[in-house]
């Protein structure tokens, strides 16, 4: 007997983006230029494309529930569903000699070339050596701190430097 390669019952699946500027969405199998089907096909392929600027977070359920951290997408339950694209801006930093900085995200570090959703509220907190003082450039401007902590609102993709020199101090 040949096993079918479709449900017994048509579920619907359907897709949207956090935000339709930050990137689309697209059912590609069985291809449709809707963003709803119902189908008894098996495997429902959706795919997500950043738009420029923008990057791509993951796929989450009507819960909320992460189901994918890839672009592509291939729904295989039996359930209606309704899939989200989340977009957002990579944070990427660099960290020089001299020491150290945490970059924070709701009070939990964060790599460098992370994804974050827009409006994430990220702090650098930045340790420097002894006799050291920090720098910080943000998109290519020097930023004024204090008490080696600066925080800002992710609005556009964004570069961090953190650099530290000699302290001077005035007598």
């Amino acid at each position: 007997t040949l096993k079918s390669d479709d449900l017994d019952v048509a579920r619907t699946v359907t897709i949207a983006a956090n935000n339709d500027a930050y990137g689309t969405v697209a059912i590609t199998d069985p291809a449709t230029e809707e963003k709803s089907i119902s189908t008894v096909q098996k495997a429902v392929t959706v795919e997500a494309t950043p738009a420029e600027g923008f990057a791509f977070i993951n796929w989450t359920n009507a819960a909320g529930e992460e189901v994918s951290t890839e672009t592509t997408y291939v729904y295989t339950g039996t359930e209606d569903v309704t899939l989200t694209a989340n977009f957002g801006y990579t944070l990427s930093y660099f960290v020089g000699e001299g020491g150290t900085a945490a970059f924070m995200v709701d009070g939990q570090a964060v790599n460098s070339d992370v994804v974050l959703a827009p409006e994430t509220e990220v702090t650098i907190n930045v340790t420097p050596g002894t006799d050291m003082q920090a720098n910080i450039i943000v998109n290519g401007m020097a930023v004024n701190f204090t008490n080696n902590t600066y925080t800002f609102v992710m609005n556009r993709a964004t570069s961090v430097v953190v650099s530290f020199v000699d302290a001077v101090y005035t007598l």
